[in-house]
């Protein structure tokens, strides 16, 4: 009987982790989008913060994208000792990259941050 439930607890765990987002996944769905159009990412994502352009003349449009986590303090009584941790907040970021030639078809596209969150609102 313990095998069983050790063999339930471990299938369970896997399954929580193929739902959880990835870098794989990301890079995955960003690389879907090359040889498409930029104005169908966009029509999907979000207008772009911003572009530069790139020294060989194409342009990057660029997205950036910040969230903050807060957690509140904890404190746990053991014995006639409290021990306590406090409150913090901690800010994480996405910024994701995409180079266009003349015609705005994707070439190419890079990423700073944890955008792995961000993949769902990728997706095709």
């Amino acid at each position: 009987m313990k095998r069983y439930a050790c063999v339930l607890v471990f299938s369970l765990s896997l399954l929580g982790c193929s739902a959880t987002p990835t870098h794989e996944n990301f890079a995955r769905t960003m690389d879907s989008w090359i040889g498409k159009s930029l104005d169908k990412y966009v029509d999907n994502r979000s207008y772009p913060d911003g572009f530069i352009t790139a020294p060989n003349g194409n342009k990057v449009y660029y997205w950036s994208h910040r969230w903050s986590h807060s957690s509140s303090g904890m404190a746990v009584k053991s014995g006639s000792m409290i021990l306590s941790s406090p409150a913090s907040t901690y800010i994480q970021y996405c910024d994701i990259f995409v180079e266009v030639n003349e015609q705005r078809v994707i070439l190419k596209w890079s990423s700073k941050g944890k955008c792995e969150k961000r993949e769902v609102e990728l997706a095709e």
